[in-house]
This record gives C-alpha cells, sequence and structure tokens, in this order.
C-alpha cells in the first residue's frame, strides 16, 4: 500500500494482519492508516480473529443492518457473543466510527468471550484526561492500557473519546494475536 512505509510506527502491525487476513486496504493501493475505525469494520476485523462462522450469522435484530454489507454477519457474530452491542432502539450504527474507550471495552469484553486473562504487561498509568473516560468504560481503559494494548495520544492524554484509527485498531490486534495464540 502506497500509504504505509517502512518505518512508519504501525506497518509491521499493518502489515501483520493484512498477512493474517484480519484487515484489507480501502483500494488496492491503500490502506488509510488514519481511516476512523468504524463499528461494522471493527466486528469483521474481530469475527475474523475469531474464526467466525458467520453462516449462522444470517439474520439480525439491528434495523439499520443491510444484510448485503460484508460486515453484517459479524455484526451479527459480535452482538450474539456479547463483544458488541447495539446503540438502542434495535441500532447498531454500523458505520459510526468507534472511539478509543468503546475500542479498549470491546477488546476485554473480546478477551472474556475467548476465555483468555489479560496479559498486564505494564503499570498502570494515570492520564492527565482521566476525567474524561466515561464511567462505564474506565476499568476496561486501564486493563488494556495495563495490557499494553492502547496508550495514550501524546501530552499524557488518553483521548477518551477520539475516534480510533485503522492504525491503532491494527496495532491492538496484531498484540491481541500474539498474546492469544
Amino acid at each position: 500500500y502506497m500509504d504505509v512505509k517502512t518505518g512508519d510506527w504501525y506497518a509491521e502491525a499493518v502489515r501483520a494482519t493484512l498477512a493474517s487476513g484480519l484487515f484489507y486496504g480501502t483500494s488496492d493501493t491503500t490502506f488509510t492508516p488514519d481511516g476512523k475505525m468504524t463499528r461494522g469494520m471493527l466486528a469483521a476485523v474481530l469475527g475474523r480473529m475469531a474464526g467466525a462462522k458467520t453462516i449462522a450469522y444470517k439474520y439480525s435484530r439491528f434495523l439499520d443492518l443491510d444484510m448485503d454489507a460484508y460486515y453484517a454477519e459479524y455484526v451479527v457474530w459480535a452482538d450474539k457473543t456479547g463483544i458488541m452491542s447495539g446503540i438502542g432502539r434495535q441500532l447498531f450504527a454500523p458505520d459510526e466510527p468507534v472511539t478509543r474507550e468503546q475500542l479498549c471495552a470491546v477488546m476485554v469484553r473480546y478477551y472474556a468471550w475467548a476465555g483468555k486473562a489479560l496479559p498486564q504487561t505494564q503499570p498502570l498509568k494515570t492520564f492527565a484526561d482521566e476525567a474524561d473516560i466515561s464511567a462505564w468504560a474506565a476499568s476496561d481503559v486501564d486493563l488494556a492500557q495495563q495490557a499494553g494494548f492502547i496508550s495514550g495520544r501524546g501530552e499524557n492524554c488518553f483521548a477518551p473519546r477520539a475516534y480510533a484509527t485503522r492504525t491503532e485498531v491494527a496495532t491492538i490486534l496484531a498484540k491481541v494475536q500474539n498474546s492469544i495464540s
């Protein structure tokens, strides 16, 4: 991909997740490293990582889920497993970007679903914007940070409501693959 260069901080993780079939480019020549990770994309990459047999997931309770979309069966899988859920009123919002705190919560649920203990490789860090982390996500952010999957975005800030990028998710999934296998 023209937009992933050797030496980029995310290059190895992107290559690893592409090689394992978790991610695909946004075109034949681009990965879109700083592109926002959507809820549908996240369900798809997690389902691929889990080896989900999507044949069993043909029907959805979500009114906004087009069952012809590439991620549709993975969304149903993620919902049925409890790894991801809807946003209320029978909606999933598959095209909405995932925030960094939401990503942490999903990854903690993925580990629980997989029956694996989260590694603790990093000391707990207090971020300057700790008060901005939603109460429902605070422990998941701590667990994901201690597992070494996610860190701040500079100036000791976590940026909990900032959108997760495709490279951030690829980096996390490369680490998760290594720790689960």
